[in-house]
């Protein structure tokens, strides 16, 4: 009588760990296609889950305005109402700032511009144009930009 071969473990773990591996890469590229859809308009709810999703701790105030904590601080997200571009702004009811410094500031710096308000109280504000649209990557990165340039707004300008 003659035996059948004994099946290997490898041989049984194989073609799992392979199907495993081509899921991870299929959702990962699913992943990466999301990051490059271009889109033209947006609304305050994609606004606030893109910012979840990339950690910060965003809600929407009494004015239906996004309210993102930055380092402790509020700040805002102002969506146009076509929702073809956001606005940073980050206001700061005190400090040191002064004209001199939010002036260094707008001479030396790129994508944001600061000012003090009729009280004499320093602003931040980046703006993001959507109109022909812009993919979600890029989205994502002025979120970033916005959060690179807050913290070195406060140390530069107010603090």
């Amino acid at each position: 009588m003659s035996q059948k071969p004994a099946v290997s473990a490898t041989r049984l773990v194989l073609p799992l760990v392979l199907v495993t591996l081509l899921a991870m890469l299929a959702f990962a590229a699913a992943a990466q296609a999301g990051d490059k859809d271009v889109i033209e308009s947006i609304t305050r709810d994609d606004v606030q889950e893109l910012l979840e999703d990339e950690g910060y701790s965003v809600s929407v105030d009494e004015d239906g305005d996004l309210l993102w904590k930055l380092e402790g601080y509020n700040t805002w997200m102002f969506l146009a109402k076509d929702g073809e571009s956001l606005q940073f702004y980050a206001p700061f009811g005190d400090g040191n700032a002064t004209l001199k410094k939010v002036n260094t500031w707008n001479q030396t710096r790129r994508y944001s511009r600061s000012y003090l308000d009729d009280e004499g109280d320093p602003r931040l504000e980046l703006d993001l144009d959507m109109a022909g649209g812009v993919t979600v990557a890029r989205i994502k990165d002025f979120f970033l930009t916005c959060r690179v340039s807050f913290t070195a707004w406060t140390a530069e300008v107010v603090q």
